[in-house]
């Protein structure tokens, strides 16, 4: 549904072009003629120009009433979501997995951090930085063995114009008690319609940052009180 309506949009103005012609030319069948091969000498032209590719970023801040080093422990690691926790949204229901827990191997550049999501998904996810109690970040692939037969994962994981790159957490000290939080992912797109793509793509990337965060802002500030 997305996706389409760039389409559609494009084949209204296309056929109201061409519909135009027609009526202009219709006296004159050798013009007439001619103008039916336009759509197909479009499509010809199209393919010989080269399919645009950009990288795009999405960051998303929390203030929270903890230390960096409370933070830092539901970061790197997020035990499992349970349901009264997070609060699920549009792209949820539309077929967007839910995040369940992120398991992480050892506590230094190189480790291995595993994204479990809905239905066995997961993302594979290398730190390539680590700097204790301030930032953590990591390459992302997704793991081929655990695509589900949906819509997200064939289309969009698997669809060859979609690819998550890289995300962090960045923490800053406010003060004593309080702490800025800051998730930061990229993706790479490769469409012929990147600037409408883009919207949704960080629509996407905004809500499902917004809402991991809340669960982390809750727990962090949970285990402040207790």
């Amino acid at each position: 549904m997305i996706i389409s309506a760039p389409f559609i949009l494009a084949a209204m103005l296309g056929g109201s072009i061409i519909g135009i012609l027609l009526l202009k030319y219709r006296q004159n069948k050798n013009t007439l003629y001619s103008v039916l091969l336009i759509p197909f000498i479009c499509g010809m032209v199209e393919e010989q120009f080269k399919i645009p590719s950009g990288i795009y970023h999405v960051s998303t801040i929390t203030i929270i009433n903890s230390s960096p080093q409370n933070i830092w422990e539901h970061v790197v690691r997020v035990d499992q979501i349970n349901a009264d926790e997070y609060r699920k949204g549009f792209f949820n229901y539309a077929g967007i997995p839910q995040p369940l827990y992120a398991e992480l191997n050892k506590d230094t550049i190189g480790a291995t951090r595993i994204g479990h999501f809905e239905g066995g998904l997961k993302f594979i996810e290398t730190v390539n930085h680590w700097e204790l109690n301030k930032k953590v970040s990591f390459d992302i692939a997704v793991s081929p063995s655990t695509i589900r037969n949906t819509v997200f994962d064939k289309h969009i994981l698997l669809g060859n114009h979609f690819k998550f790159i890289d995300a962090s957490y960045t923490l800053r000290k406010i003060n004593d008690h309080q702490t800025e939080l800051c998730l930061s992912s990229s993706y790479k797109l490769d469409t012929r319609i990147n600037q409408y793509a883009t919207f949704w793509g960080d629509a996407l990337l905004s809500d499902f940052q917004q809402r991991l965060l809340a669960v982390i802002k809750l727990r962090c500030e949970q285990r402040a009180n207790d």
